[in-house]
């Protein structure tokens, strides 16, 4: 008699307990930039247009004054230095970076001054 007490009280938990979900709020979802092959790309950060601005692979390309970007890409097999506000930083092929900052310039290069 008590196990079937127990096997109903289980039961009825688990229908209880049926319907109910967490809801878990997302984080901020982080950009990412569609790329092609062979190029640095910067995702400018009030571009109505969404227009990428593409480095190809071997160039050095200069800001002056400065753009605003979201995130950075380097889709080619060159190490690149980007020149920004607040700081320098180096980016490895195939990686990226997405945070809003101001690039000075870009160009490649296996050492980056920070």
């Amino acid at each position: 008699m008590v196990m079937k007490a127990k096997a109903r009280l289980i039961g009825a938990l688990a229908l209880a307990t049926a319907g109910v979900a967490v809801q878990v709020p997302a984080g901020p979802a982080q950009a990412t930039i569609v790329c092609p092959i062979g190029y640095v790309c910067l995702q400018p950060e009030h571009s109505p247009s969404n227009q990428l601005i593409l480095i190809k692979e071997g160039d050095r390309q200069a800001f002056p004054g400065g753009v605003e970007v979201a995130a950075v890409s380097n889709q080619t097999k060159l190490n690149y230095c980007v020149s920004s506000h607040p700081y320098n930083y180096g980016l490895a092929p195939r990686q990226q970076v997405v945070r809003s900052h101001t690039v000075l310039a870009v160009g490649p290069s296996n050492y980056c001054l920070t």
